[in-house]
């Protein structure tokens, strides 16, 4: 019985504690760390100041940034930066979730993205996890490039 509580117990522990989770990748050939200009398009719903954690996450790497809203972009904006966070409540809010988007600025491809997912029950310090995923963007490797080989001639 007593091992049957154990083993019990061990899984509720589990699943309430759960992992977090930080992924992140690029999709453009050129390293969003080569640029020096990053602009942080505000979250409309964003009550916690997220993007002030992502600008100073920015310059601590050494990127110029800046944030406000996506019509208010400085000339020489090179990168926009955009995220959608989550929060929890449970007698204090907490970060659950922050998603971020990369893009040009001029041609608005996206170039690499990011992600953190948090357990529901723990709290998770929301600058670090912004630090992290700004450190996570900058060195995230690039794609390989495929090549295709020229169409093989018949004899």
């Amino acid at each position: 019985m007593k091992v049957l509580s154990a083993s019990i117990l061990a899984c509720l522990l589990v699943a309430l504690c759960g992992c977090a989770t930080y992924k992140a990748r690029a999709y453009s050939e050129k390293a969003v760390a080569s640029y020096s200009r990053i602009y942080v398009v505000n979250n409309l719903d964003d009550n916690h100041h997220v993007d002030k954690f992502i600008v100073a996450a920015l310059m601590a790497e050494g990127i110029q940034a800046e944030s406000g809203p996506e019509t208010m972009q400085p000339e020489g904006t090179e990168v926009l930066l955009s995220y959608r966070d989550g929060w929890n409540w449970d007698f204090s809010e907490h970060l659950v979730e922050l998603h971020i988007q990369v893009r040009d600025a001029k041609y608005n491809y996206l170039m690499a993205t990011a992600n953190f997912d948090g357990p529901v029950t723990m709290k998770t310090n929301p600058e670090a996890v912004c630090r992290r995923l700004i450190r996570d963007i900058l060195k995230a490797p690039l794609p390989r490039r495929i090549k295709q080989d020229p169409v093989a001639k018949k004899p």
